[in-house]
């Protein structure tokens, strides 16, 4: 069986699952240079990042090894979804926590992109698993 080259994975979900590690690990650097932040504080904010390292991580994994269409669908789902929570959140939290304009506004950024970018990874595998596994009705994609 031939394998499958990184060229052939959905280019979404490569950046997706890129940029998703990329923002966490340096989320833990931040976390980790922090002298403010201790006790469970610290520890819930290492452990949140952590799992978006290892969800951002398994993004990457199913867009560069072969995997069914439906297990790529259901790993950028949930990951897109935590995502797009974790962000909604975040932008009702921080404007009204006394930072800067500036960390509001990068913030408030990095989620955009995030969001985005979860998205245009799951628009990007959902029709090929609708097609792959689903039986065809007329009028659905």
């Amino acid at each position: 069986m031939a394998r499958r080259s990184f060229l052939a994975a959905p280019l979404a979900v490569a950046i997706f699952g890129a940029w998703t590690t990329l923002v966490w690990l340096q989320r833990i650097a931040n976390i980790a240079g922090d002298d403010e932040l201790v006790g469970g504080e610290r520890t819930f904010n290492f452990v949140r990042a952590a799992a978006f390292v290892i969800a951002g991580i398994a993004v990457l994994v199913v867009a560069m090894r072969p995997v069914s269409p439906g297990v790529r669908l259901r790993v950028v789902a949930a990951a897109g979804l935590v995502t797009a929570a974790l962000w909604v959140q975040r932008f009702i939290t921080i404007p009204g926590n006394g930072h800067t304009t500036g960390f509001v506004v990068v913030h408030m950024v990095l989620g955009a992109i995030s969001i985005g970018l979860a998205l245009w990874a799951f628009v990007a595998v959902r029709p090929a698993a609708q097609r792959r596994e689903s039986p065809e009705v007329p009028g659905l994609l």
